[in-house]
């Protein structure tokens, strides 16, 4: 009688500690530790010729609209709109790689977005916003959920999705006919996009 009580109370207690939820982290896909945003960005040289630019204040990661604003110059009014939960920027130099010898610079970015509604939402509507305007040759390009790239006439724009983040390469300084400068800019935000969750 007593090791029939036992079991049942074994049970129960089991029942009863698998309802209150236990462990609250999600875990990464391949069951790992939680992910960590920054671990995205391409390391050195994962893009020949690219290194990360050590030099730039503005990087880091960012999860208040002060310190974001304070890191972007401008660009975060949509992103606070819809609902950011953090914005992780790199500045990567290509030394001598531009056309004729010059630096080409990426400004690489991932916004983490409140949910992936939000950041499908976020990918539809951004290039009609003021700080897209001059970009007027938006071309799709297969990467993430949706992708696109276009140029200002001085710099390459990559923008891509998936689920609740939003990915964005800003190469420069490069213009229309540099294909060279906007495939580097594609790869940044290609594999940048294959890292996330």
């Amino acid at each position: 009688m007593r090791q029939t009580v036992a079991i049942l109370a074994s049970i129960l207690g089991g029942a009863l500690l698998a309802g209150c939820g236990g462990n609250t982290t999600t875990p990464t896909p391949d069951g790992g530790a939680p992910f960590v945003i920054t671990s995205a960005f391409p390391a050195d040289g994962d893009v020949t010729g690219f290194n990360k630019n050590t030099d730039s204040a503005k990087d880091g990661v960012f999860k208040t609209s002060t310190t974001a604003e304070g890191s972007i110059d401008g660009d975060l009014p949509p992103f606070e709109a819809a609902g950011f939960t953090q914005l992780a920027r790199q500045h990567y130099l290509g030394a001598g790689l531009g056309v004729g010898g010059a630096d080409y610079t990426v400004d690489l970015r991932i916004w983490e977005m409140k949910d992936a509604a939000t950041g499908a939402s976020i990918y539809a509507s951004i290039k009609d916003t003021t700080r897209y305007a001059a970009i007027k040759n938006w071309t799709d390009e297969a990467m993430g959920s949706a992708g696109r790239y276009g140029n200002s006439g001085v710099m390459w724009r990559v923008n891509s999705y998936k689920k609740a983040y939003f990915v964005e390469a800003q190469l420069s300084d490069s213009e229309v006919a540099d294909t060279t400068g906007r495939d580097l800019a594609v790869k940044f935000v290609k594999l940048t996009v294959d890292k996330l969750p």
